[in-house]
Parts: structure tokens; C-alpha cells; sequence
């Protein structure tokens, strides 16, 4: 038997009088916090929620958010964390995707209107809770709730991505993933419950779940939640609640850079505090790991995996000596592999695609078998990533072989936003590429074939997107075309689009 809430519980029991969460809104000691995740998992059990049920839960960095992922697990059904800046529509598919049997969602965030329009559409008789970061919502509900005897490969969390059909795959993570994921986080940054983590990035992806929530939690360190990302928001936290370790992706420190430039504070105050900061999510130059160091005197450690390894996979070594141009060796429990075209593993030096296998890894998609199989093979994940290994083993990435795009730390298919825009009356064709972008590290940028007959407008079409699905997939810039750029078996070109928008400017 194997409970993912035992990340929270265990050291709950052991030191109830620390400090877990300190927000606006105060602190709270890990007492405190299984108190409300028990009472969650009895408001789920008493409306119907049984073990293996699907939980979609919606709430930005709050204290809510915490509790209803661990009372969740408790119960020993599934949590479906979703990002809270995501539509109405969206919702409504990962409701309808997971037959969701409940839906928690945060009364005041501006996912709030989004996800009870969704959960009326969606009408197939499940729970509805509006999450409050008081704990009102937990009513009655008694704090003595017995922990699900789970096993250690049951499902746990369905953390959804977009897949290369261009509809959300949701990766499916065990209660044992969850808590060897935690562990091997742990493990690659030292980290005690003499630390405390600032937690800028959502928690709803496993990035802040794995690296920074779970792995805080399993030794007892604290979490300063900071609701949403602002840099001077971030810079003032570490000024006045001295965390010790910060996670981020490149555009969150380039900028605090910027802010941090106009500005005669002594960062050395500052961020005196800081022992160590991660920086992943997409490619990161050596330039920006150095200037980073230099402004905020802190060891900054770059770190690589997927959602399909809750964000492990490798990361630069806390101690000795940091490959420049380099992810870092596997984490604990990790491998890492790299093949040519015909699945033989290759030696040092050679470029390849890169696979990752050990406990981080999925156990699968969510309702894909097909999916699934394309990409696990004997417990290695194919990750579509090309990269090479040095002779000390460390993990060299230089491109992507799928068509992902990371816009501002945000992964982005170019087949979901496709899809959204091939639904517009006016729109006849659509096809969707990454081009290069200072800050954000790649835009998004569509171009579209109208019907025809008609001319929708690029301004009208960027609108009516911005309505239909979260901002960080809305297209920078849309142009209007009379044909794609295809090959002999129609397939888009999406090399041609990236030519064609650089050279628009």
C-alpha cells in the first residue's frame, strides 16, 4: 500500500508545529493543513467521491489549491490539476475527457466564472465545490477521515498537456511516481525543513507540484505562495520573506533582470537569503545562468524533463563543476539515453533522440493505448528531444524533433490552436509555428486561409481567439494567406512557416 498523501502526512504527524504555508493571508503549520486535507477528502466521500474518481481541481497559488490536492489523494481518487488561466471550452473537454466526477475551483480567481460555466455545460449529475481560502467551503466536514489504502501503481494525477493531435493528452502519474518524484527533487537540492521555498510558478503544473510543493513538503521546509508572477512582486518576497530557493523559467528572470536593472536596492540585501535557484521549462543560454548568478548572488541550477517525468529528469550537479551549455546528469533514480533513427543507443558525442526511463517516468496517457505504446518501449520515454551525451554522462539538448513551442515557459502544440482557429466560420486553413522572441523565448504565430469569399481580418480573428482559449496559446500575430506552404503528401511545412515570418520582419 502507497498513499501520495504520506508526502504531507508523514511529516505532519512527525512536526505539526511547523510552518507549511505563509501568504497574504498569514501562516499555517502542517497541523493545521491535514486538519483541511482530511476534511476534504470527507466533503469528496460524503458527495459521492470514491477511490479512482477524477478531481478536477482549478485555483491559482493558494492555500486552497494545497488542500484539495492532498484530500484529494487522500481519499485515494485521482487529482486533475488545471491551469486557471485555461476557458470555459477547455475546461469543459478535460471535464468531459476524465469523466470528471467532481470539480473544485477557487470562488476568487477569474478561473471561477470559466469553470462553473464549464461544470453547467458539462451536466452529467458530478460534484461542484467553490474552494475559499478561509476553508468555509470544508463546512462540517471532520478532520479524523482515514487515509484510501491505495497501491503503490494506482493512478493519482492526470496532469494534462496538448498532444500532437492537437486535443489535451492527459499524463497519467502514480501515487509511487508522486512520491519518488518528490524524493529524487529532494535529493538534487539538499533540501531541509530549514528552507523555504517561493513558489512563483503555478502549481498547477508539476514543475511547482515536484520541485517545489511535494518536495518541500516530504522534508517539512515552507512554501511562500505568491498567487501570480510579477517581478517586483517577487523580488520584494525575497526582500522581505528570505526564502531560500527559487523556481523559475527563463522569462521570469529575464524579467527580474529588467525590473532589478531600473532599480538602486541592494540586491545583495535582498536576496541574501537565497541559497539556490532552478531555472527550466525551455532552452536556456549560458548567458542568462550567468548573468542571474552575477545579479542575485545565487548558484543557479538548470534542470530538464516533461510533464510525462513530472518535470525530473536531469539537472545540473548542486556541488562541482556546471558543463557550460549543459542540462545536468540524470537525477536520482533517473537514466538517460540517446538513439538514432533505428532505436540503437549511441556513444558519447553523438546526436540522437534523447529517452528518459526510472520512477519519474508516466505510467501512461490518459484513455491513449496507442499514444502510449508510440512512446514507452521497455519502460524507456521516448521524449522527441535531440540531444548528446558527453563522456562524464552529462546531457547536452540542441532541438526539439516535435513541434512544440515554449512560450514563455508555457507548452504550446501548434495543433491545438489549429483546431480552436479551424473553427471560426471564416477560417478555411490553419497552420501554426514558433518563431524566435526576446522576451517570451518563442512567440506563436498562425497563418490562416479565409473562406472563401470572405476576409475575417486579422485584429477580428485574434479577438474571437482570445475568447476561445487561454492567453499564452493566443496567436502574437495572424496572417491572413491564400494557401499553405505543403509537401508531396500535403503535410504542412512548418519550416517554410518559420522562414515566412522571419522573413516578415
Amino acid at each position: 500500500m502507497l498513499n501520495a498523501s504520506i508526502i504531507l502526512e508523514g511529516t505532519a504527524r512527525s512536526v505539526p508545529r511547523n510552518t507549511l504555508l505563509r501568504s497574504a493571508r498569514g501562516a499555517v503549520s502542517y497541523g493545521k493543513a491535514l486538519e483541511a486535507i482530511s476534511r476534504v477528502a470527507g466533503l469528496l466521500h460524503r458527495a459521492g467521491v470514491e477511490p479512482g474518481d477524477r478531481v478536477v481541481l482549478a485555483s491559482p497559488n493558494r492555500p486552497g489549491f494545497l488542500y484539495a490536492y492532498f484530500g484529494i489523494l487522500k481519499l485515494g481518487a485521482v487529482v486533475v490539476p488545471i491551469n486557471p488561466l485555461l476557458r470555459r471550452r477547455e475546461i469543459l473537454d478535460i471535464l468531459s475527457g476524465t469523466g470528471a466526477r467532481a470539480l473544485l475551483h477557487d470562488d476568487g480567481s477569474p478561473v471561477a466564472g470559466e469553470a462553473a460555466s464549464a461544470f453547467a455545460a458539462f451536466g452529467r449529475g458530478a460534484f461542484l465545490a467553490r474552494i475559499d481560502e478561509e476553508g468555509a467551503w470544508l463546512g462540517e466536514a471532520s478532520a479524523d477521515f482515514e487515509t484510501a489504502r491505495t497501491e503503490a501503481e494506482d493512478a493519482a494525477l492526470i496532469q494534462f498537456t496538448s498532444g500532437t493531435t492537437g486535443t489535451p493528452l492527459g499524463v497519467v502519474h502514480t501515487h509511487q511516481s508522486l512520491v519518488t518524484g518528490a524524493l529524487a527533487a529532494q535529493r538534487r537540492v539538499e533540501m531541509t525543513e530549514e528552507d523555504a521555498c517561493l513558489v512563483a510558478l503555478p502549481l498547477s503544473h508539476c514543475f511547482a507540484q515536484t520541485a517545489q510543493m511535494n518536495a518541500g513538503l516530504l522534508c517539512g521546509a515552507s512554501l511562500v505562495l505568491m498567487e501570480r508572477f510579477a517581478p517586483e512582486a517577487v523580488l520584494r518576497a525575497l526582500g522581505v520573506d528570505r526564502p531560500t530557493y527559487f523556481c523559475g523559467v527563463p522569462t521570469m528572470y529575464r524579467a527580474m533582470l529588467d525590473h532589478a536593472a531600473g532599480q538602486r536596492t541592494a540586491w545583495e540585501r535582498v536576496t541574501g537569503s537565497l541559497r539556490l535557484a532552478s531555472v527550466g521549462g525551455a532552452p536556456v543560454g549560458e548567458e542568462l545562468v550567468l548573468r542571474i548568478e552575477d545579479r542575485f548572488r545565487v548558484r543557479v541550477l538548470q534542470g530538464y524533463g516533461l510533464t510525462e517525468t513530472l518535470a525530473m529528469g536531469t539537472i545540473t550537479p548542486l556541488h562541482g563543476e556546471r558543463r557550460p551549455g549543459s542540462v545536468g546528469l540524470p537525477v536520482w533514480g533517473m537514466e538517460v539515453g540517446v538513439v538514432d533513427g533505428e532505436g540503437m543507443r549511441l556513444p558519447a558525442g553523438r546526436r540522437g533522440e534523447v529517452l528518459l526511463r526510472g520512477h519519474a517516468v508516466m505510467r501512461g496517457y490518459h484513455e491513449r493505448p496507442d499514444l502510449t505504446r508510440e512512446v514507452l518501449r521497455e519502460g524507456w520515454l521516448r521524449t522527441g528531444d535531440i540531444g548528446w551525451l558527453d563522456a562524464e554522462g552529462h546531457l547536452h539538448i540542441v532541438g526539439r524533433s516535435k513541434d512544440l513551442i515554449i512560450r514563455g515557459g508555457y507548452n504550446v502544440h501548434p495543433e491545438e490552436v489549429e483546431a480552436v482557429l479551424l473553427r471560426h466560420p471564416e477560417v478555411a486553413e490553419a497552420a501554426v509555428t514558433g518563431v524566435p522572441h526576446e522576451r517570451l523565448g518563442e512567440e506563436i504565430r498562425a497563418f490562416v486561409v479565409p473562406v472563401r469569399g470572405s476576409c475575417p481580418g486579422s485584429g477580428a480573428l485574434a479577438d474571437w481567439a482570445r475568447g476561445e482559449m487561454a492567453a499564452y496559446k493566443c496567436p502574437g500575430r495572424i496572417r491572413l494567406v491564400t494557401s499553405l506552404p505543403r509537401g508531396a503528401t500535403g503535410k504542412v511545412l512548418r519550416r517554410r512557416l518559420r522562414e515566412m515570418s522571419q522573413e516578415e520582419e
